[in-house]
């Protein structure tokens, strides 16, 4: 596009690239050491986990994990 010049191109892919990407800690492996059986319900558990890990910063603490789990085994 030539509105836009190469230089601010550049720039633009080279923060891109230097950008951090998050991993999510957690794994239905984990939920089932610490309780949980398999099925779709361990799946819903992971996603509440993992929304919950988004909405504050990629964060959440292994007593925040473990209680999350403690609420949903029943």
């Amino acid at each position: 596009n030539y509105k836009y010049k190469f230089k601010d191109f550049s720039e633009t892919l080279k923060r891109i690239l230097q950008s951090k990407t998050h991993t999510f800690p957690i794994d239905g492996k984990y939920l089932l050491q610490n309780g949980m059986k398999e099925g779709s319900k361990l799946g819903r558990v992971l996603k509440l986990i993992e929304d919950e890990w988004i909405s504050n910063g990629f964060k959440i603490s292994k007593s925040r994990v473990k209680e999350i789990i403690q609420l949903n085994l029943n």
